[in-house]
């Protein structure tokens, strides 16, 4: 069996002759990432291959700044891309119809929540006609439902729940952790100046294991639950149809219990979600309690959003 850097080392160096492939034969090149400027530097290429302290790279990446501009640049290529996968599936998807709109307005409901919800003008919806139970969002503004997961959300407020976690992935920057660890890897192999330092390459090879091998992070979307539970609160919405939410994936798996180790899931376990909306929600409810807690099932039945009636 090979060494672990040693195979780290192959699989990076194919994957990154690919991707140069790729860049030379597609136009415009990615603006945060050409790969093929590596290969100018043959030795730097080589020396990218060691360790990382894991703290002090997170930390230097966190300062990396990425404008609006680049954001909606890179979010666009990746929505777009992730849409011609789907079509690649035979997957149907649209934009406007009841579906969209009705995931619009749940939107709009919650825009002013954010804190960056001035930087998003428009906020695009893509509504898939699928029944996997699915929702995702992309950088620069661009959020993807599945009719799976509308179907089994159990109410309006429970859908409220998934439209918020989302958001709060934009609001957050949460994905343009990759953006800023490309950057930050490009700018260490473009200075031309910089004597060898080993630490300095032991974090940037940190920084690429990071974006081949976990490209998400379980304590994003732990946050992300925090603020979709606290924007319900404020929305007026009960935030028990989220918890109940948690247990349908839950039933939808059989009752099995998750095997996947921690350092491998991109989202916490189901049941590790439950007490933590369960914690939160009882604290807000003893802050600010809510005389008459919003559910919303016929809204979400009908599609049909509580801004416009709410149904008793």
């Amino acid at each position: 069996m090979m060494s672990f850097s040693l195979l780290h080392y192959w699989l990076l160096t194919l994957t990154l002759l690919a991707l140069s492939s790729q860049a030379h034969a597609q136009r415009p090149a990615n603006p945060f990432f050409d790969p093929a400027k590596f290969f100018d530097q043959p030795d730097k290429f080589f020396e990218l291959f060691t360790g990382v302290d894991s703290d002090e790279v997170a930390a230097e990446i966190a300062k990396v700044k990425v404008s609006s501009r680049e954001e909606r640049r890179y979010g666009d290529q990746v929505a777009d891309g992730y849409l011609k996968h789907l079509s690649r599936q035979g997957l149907k998807f649209e934009t406007r119809g009841d579906d969209v709109e009705y995931l619009e307005s749940l939107v709009r409901r919650l825009k002013p929540f954010m804190k960056r919800g001035g930087e998003y003008r428009k906020i695009r919806v893509v509504f898939v006609a699928s029944e996997r139970v699915d929702a995702r969002s992309f950088p620069g503004g661009t959020l993807v439902f599945f009719r799976g997961m509308l179907k089994t959300a159990p109410s309006e407020a429970a859908l409220v729940g998934v439209v918020g976690h989302e958001l709060s992935h934009l609001d957050r920057g949460h994905q343009l952790v990759h953006v800023r660890r490309m950057k930050y890897i490009t700018a260490s192999f473009q200075s031309q100046n910089k004597a060898f330092d080993f630490k300095s390459l032991m974090r940037a090879n940190g920084a690429m294991m990071q974006t081949f091998l976990k490209p998400f992070r379980p304590e994003d979307e732990a946050e992300a639950d925090r603020d979709a539970t606290n924007w319900l609160h404020r929305a007026g919405y009960d935030s028990a149809e989220f918890v109940e939410l948690f247990r349908r994936f839950d039933r939808l798996k059989g009752g099995r219990a998750e095997a996947t180790p921690g350092f491998l899931r991109s989202h916490p376990l189901n049941a590790e979600r439950i007490q933590a909306v369960r914690m939160q929600a009882a604290q807000l409810n003893r802050t600010k309690p809510l005389d008459a807690p919003y559910v919303g099932v016929e809204n979400l039945e009908r599609r049909i959003p509580r801004d416009k009636k709410e149904f008793r």
